[in-house]
């Protein structure tokens, strides 16, 4: 077989990641549509249910892929900032404090999220019999208030909770091990 009719293509590192923005936009492009698809679907009283599974099952696949194959990136806060990832005090607060704050941006993401979905529903809440017993004198105001304020609650609990063991168990750990082996194999050569 003549090897000069044969194409062999290896890509360089330029042409790597325009192969790799490209899949991205692919896969933004798909986010996209498909939360376009469930809004619609709410609006016309559908079920998303299929189109939800596909955005939470793109997003798994996504970062399983990157674990698997071995990505490993230093920790970035809420700006896309680096954090330190060292074991001082001041380090560990500032992370603490990143922890925090996207801990509350979440919370009142889902509390915002609460608010328009019980306003779109048209469900009168005052009509429920665990809140004429819970809270038996209250208007519409003040239960959507409550509601809100138990999901950010909620939110906030939750995303702190996992943002903390993740970041401070698992991510800082696992950067700071790449980091020394790195630093190892440089120093044997």
């Amino acid at each position: 077989m003549n090897k000069k009719n044969k194409n062999f293509n290896i890509l360089d590192e330029r042409q790597k990641q325009i192969v790799q923005k490209a899949c991205a936009n692919g896969y933004v492009f798909l986010l996209v549509y498909l939360i376009a698809i469930i809004v619609y679907k709410f609006a016309i009283e559908a079920d998303p249910i299929l189109e939800i599974i596909g955005v939470l099952v793109s997003a798994a696949v996504v970062v399983v892929s990157r674990r698997l194959m071995g990505d490993v990136e230093q920790p970035v806060d809420y700006l896309n900032r680096p954090l330190p990832t060292g074991d001082s005090k001041p380090e560990k607060q500032r992370r603490l404090k990143n922890y925090l704050i996207n801990s509350m941006l979440f919370g009142l993401g889902f509390a915002v999220m609460d608010v328009i979905l019980l306003l779109s529903a048209g469900y009168d809440f005052l009509e429920h019999e665990a809140i004429k017993e819970i809270l038996p004198n209250s208007n519409g105001t003040l239960v959507l208030v409550l509601s809100a304020l138990a999901v950010f609650a909620a939110g906030f609990t939750v995303s702190f909770i996992f943002d903390y063991l993740i970041g401070e168990c698992y991510e800082i750990k696992r950067y700071n091990k790449m980091i020394a082996k790195l630093d190892e194999e440089e120093n044997k050569q």
